[in-house]
């Protein structure tokens, strides 16, 4: 039975569920307490807990009128939050999790928003709060992040595609009470927000959107739903089975469109923490059947995911090998915990390591998505790679080198940005060897490269931005397609990645730059053979003019030219293992009688090259 309104009925009920969240729950109820807006009542469903949640929540609220505690067998939060509707009185309802808490102002502006609108409900922006301390603002709109409004705007919900486009949780939202009339949250599924969603957003056509973040949702809690792997993750299927039927029985437009596009993120949201090989395989197969040929991205679904339901592998991640088993396993296991689950790994032995062939099976078996290439190939690390990038069959590639390891969301982002830029190339920051702060742009001149890289949907490049572009490959993730129909290679030593990269971004006809998710690059000897090993001036003259035809698009200048060079000995100078401080010197020698030669006169050179090696080779205040 619903209680009798009276005059004495608050203006507002909110209904906070609570099971076991000892170490949330009083924060969740202080933010109540320091409401600006104070006609309210708290009704508080203590859901069987077990960890002593109901006795805090109690203990904090037993001289405030305004709260009251019900107590009840564990039946689930939508159970509580039905319990909570039998006994709202006020006019307006709002669901508060006890994992989360709410700003002073949230019930102030959301009343006052609602009622200067005159509108059937207000949904306000979320302030997302993690373990570490960081905040993240969000609009609380799918593939919309940004808070891009000043006042509150109204939007209308005529089409189903508007009313997907919203976060269809029942918290950060301001609700009629006389519109609720009827509807009760669905008892016994996980998810269960959604379907009360949809049939709320079926009795209106409107909703007002409150720019302000004054919702505060804890993230990366132990024991969220959203977080656990498990079967109950196919109750989302029942889930939008129930979100179809309210869309199908309605008078809004474009039913199917809108849930096909729902069902992709959604589907896309719950994959996100499946990392069980046969479960995730199973939840694919379901998604698969159940969205069809009209899976869509409109709603910020990762690339990755729409490349799985059509049943490609998003990236290929190439890595060659020496052999030596530890690095080689730190690299499979940054890649056995990412995000996308579905990346092809492929171990490619140097032929220089033949030796080392069952050690590399060895260390390669555990990981389910790794294969092992050997043989028929030149040794060296470039004929390792290139080998990879025949075999691969990823829609993206990236190389990386045993001891490198990503974090867990980076193949998915790296991919994800590659795709929605309509890039060939992606570039992201590294981070360089064991330091934990010492992030590298990726940019040999930053202050130069800003204006080019450092746009969100990627640039056309020129032609020359591969100059000031650092070129380790490890932290770089290319069309594979691209490489392999313009034949692009790494080619034999010295700097054969240099030619490489600058050849992928002068063929490039868009490209992008991905400041989040760092490459952590291994600082091995190993792996840096390339900077270590001395080379002849002559040789490196040698290969640098070679590279200077990589830029097809437009050949480099003799200064860029010329700044290569300088980056080239700068290189050899500081990290190649030179037998000797004769042989140092006699190598610097030869590359100041080089540049002797040529024209210095507008030299720009990298910020780093300081007066030392200026002074070396005789380069003066350039």
């Amino acid at each position: 039975m619903r209680p009798p309104e009276t005059i004495g009925s608050p203006k507002v009920s909110v209904i906070v569920p609570i099971y076991n969240v000892a170490d949330h729950i009083g924060p969740c109820i202080q933010s109540l307490q320091d409401q600006l807006f104070t006609d309210f009542e708290a009704i508080l469903i203590d859901d069987g807990s077990t960890d002593g949640s109901g006795d805090i929540a109690r203990s904090l609220v037993s001289e405030d009128p305004r709260f009251q505690i019900h107590q009840q067998a564990n039946a689930g939060l939508s159970a509580a939050r039905n319990a909570g509707l039998e006994h709202a009185r006020g006019q307006y309802v709002s669901f508060i999790d006890s994992d989360d808490r709410v700003a002073p102002g949230f019930l102030e502006r959301m009343v006052e928003t609602l009622e200067q609108t005159e509108a059937d409900w207000v949904s306000c922006a979320v302030s997302f709060c993690f373990p570490d301390g960081r905040t993240e603002l969000h609009s609380a709109t799918h593939g919309a992040p940004d808070i891009d409004m000043l006042q509150p705007r109204r939007q209308s919900l005529e089409d189903w595609n508007d009313v997907v486009r919203l976060y269809p949780s029942a918290w950060n939202k301001l609700y009629r009470r006389d519109l609720i009339e009827g509807l009760r949250f669905d008892e016994g599924l996980y998810f269960e927000d959604h379907p009360f969603y949809y049939r709320y957003a079926k009795r209106t056509d409107h909703i007002v959107l409150l720019p302000e973040p004054l919702y505060l949702h804890t993230r990366g809690r132990e024991g969220q739903i959203t977080r656990e792997e498990s079967e109950r993750v196919f109750e989302q299927f029942r889930i939008l089975e129930l979100m179809r039927e309210v869309m199908f029985d309605s008078d809004k437009a474009n039913a199917q469109e809108a849930f096909s596009a729902i069902a992709t993120r959604v589907t896309f949201e719950r994959s996100l923490v499946l990392h069980d090989r046969q479960l995730r395989q199973r939840f694919i197969n379901h998604s698969r059947a159940l969205i069809g040929d009209g899976a869509s991205d409109e709603l910020g679904v990762g690339a990755s995911w729409m490349s799985v339901l059509r049943g490609e592998i998003p990236v290929t991640v190439v890595v060659p090998t020496d052999g030596n088993p530890g690095p080689l396993r730190e690299t499979l296991k940054s890649l056995a915990v990412q995000a996308m689950g579905e990346a092809e790994v492929l171990v490619v032995l140097d032929d220089g390591a033949e030796h080392m062939r069952q050690s590399v099976f060895e260390c390669a078996a555990p990981f389910a998505n790794a294969s092992v290439l050997t043989g028929n190939g030149a040794p060296g690390v470039a004929p390792a790679r290139n080998r990879g990038l025949d075999a691969a069959r990823g829609d993206a590639i990236v190389f990386l080198d045993a001891g490198d390891t990503l974090p867990p969301a980076a193949l998915g982002t790296w991919h994800n940005r590659l795709v929605k830029a309509n890039a060939r190339v992606g570039m992201a920051v590294m981070l360089m060897g064991g330091a934990p702060d010492a992030p590298h742009s990726g940019l040999h001149d930053p202050v130069v490269a800003t204006e080019m890289f450092l746009d969100e949907d990627g640039f056309e490049p020129a032609g020359d931005e591969g100059v000031y572009l650092h070129a380790h490959p490890s932290a770089k993730i290319f069309d594979r397609v691209f490489l392999q129909n313009r034949k692009i290679r790494f080619q034999i030593e010295p700097l054969a990645s240099w030619y490489m990269i600058i050849e992928a971004l002068a063929h490039a006809d868009r490209a992008v730059y991905i400041s989040k998710q760092r490459a952590r690059i291994a600082n091995r000897g190993e792996t840096r053979r390339f900077w270590r090993r001395p080379e002849t001036v002559d040789t490196l003259v040698w290969a640098l003019e070679r590279l200077s035809h990589a830029a097809v698009r437009e050949p480099l200048t003799p200064q860029q030219k010329t700044r290569l060079f300088v980056r080239a000995v700068w290189e050899k100078i500081n990290f190649a293992d030179f037998p000797n401080p004769e042989d140092k010197q006699a190598f610097a020698n030869a590359a100041k009688a080089h540049l002797e030669t040529l024209d210095t006169s507008e030299l720009s050179l990298d910020p780093y090259v300081g007066d030392h090696l200026k002074g070396i080779l005789g380069l003066g205040e350039n």
